[in-house]
């Protein structure tokens, strides 16, 4: 393996792997490397050398702690640990500066710690699936574009979530979240809200309003929810136009 200085990808997805051969860490050209669904616990602290690394995917392991020091994965833009029973966002993750989406749905996490703003190239958060009851301050991610944050234990929106302006996509749905912050609608690049689940007994007058944007195209919702007729699942040219 340690002869193969050209790899670029290396994908060991699937396998029965307890650990991570430490020989991987000498390729220094990889640029992604996949090893999801197998049954590591840690990973290796050599993984810090693959300076040119820019995807890392190990969801669905045993994971439950990172190497102290990341801040060599100068190069890192994409990573996933989805799956594993981390407990929280490690500290040292927060040193790949580089990084634009980090996904960890499903990894017991309660909070959200306020240093994750010090990942300002971030474009992607995925932590659905976790026991989150708050949220930080998220508004110094100002590349935001996607946040997913069902199936946690939320009760509401941080009202500076509305400065999130280049936000797309917002999925909130399955948690306790009874009404959206005001000025929602400042949200101008919303394209995909996903709310189902909720505890909205009506289309929140939030996205109504919103309607009025054309960029929105998509919303999902409860079938028990209704508002000016509209009852279902649905896109925008659902809802009446007299909104």
């Amino acid at each position: 393996m340690a002869t193969l200085t050209e790899l670029r990808i290396l994908s060991v997805a699937n396998n029965k792997l307890m650990r991570i051969p430490t020989v991987l860490c000498d390729l220094f050209n990889l640029s992604s490397l996949i090893f999801d669904d197998n049954m590591i616990k840690e990973l290796p602290e050599a993984i810090n050398k693959l300076a040119l690394l820019a995807n890392l995917s190990a969801a669905h392991n045993a994971i439950n702690r990172l190497p102290g020091k990341l801040s060599g994965l100068k190069q890192l833009r994409k990573m996933c640990l989805d799956g594993n029973p981390l407990g929280e966002i490690p500290n040292a993750l927060l040193d790949v500066t580089a990084l634009q989406s980090l996904s960890m749905r499903d990894c017991g996490l309660a909070v959200v710690p306020d240093t994750v703003t010090r990942l300002r190239q971030l474009r992607e958060l995925h932590v659905a699936e976790n026991a989150l009851e708050g949220l930080p301050d998220l508004q110094r991610l100002a590349h935001l574009r996607l946040l997913r944050l069902s199936n946690n234990k939320l009760q509401q929106l941080p009202s500076t979530c509305v400065h999130l302006v280049d936000l797309e996509e917002l999925s909130i749905g399955g948690n306790s979240i009874q009404r959206l912050p005001v000025d929602f609608s400042r949200l101008t690049n919303l394209q995909i809200l996903q709310i189902d689940g909720d505890n909205f007994d009506s289309v929140p007058q939030e996205v109504l309003l919103s309607f009025v944007l054309p960029q929105i195209l998509h919303m999902e919702i409860p079938p028990s929810i209704s508002q000016g007729g509209f009852h279902r699942q649905g896109r925008v040219h659902d809802v009446p136009t007299n909104l």
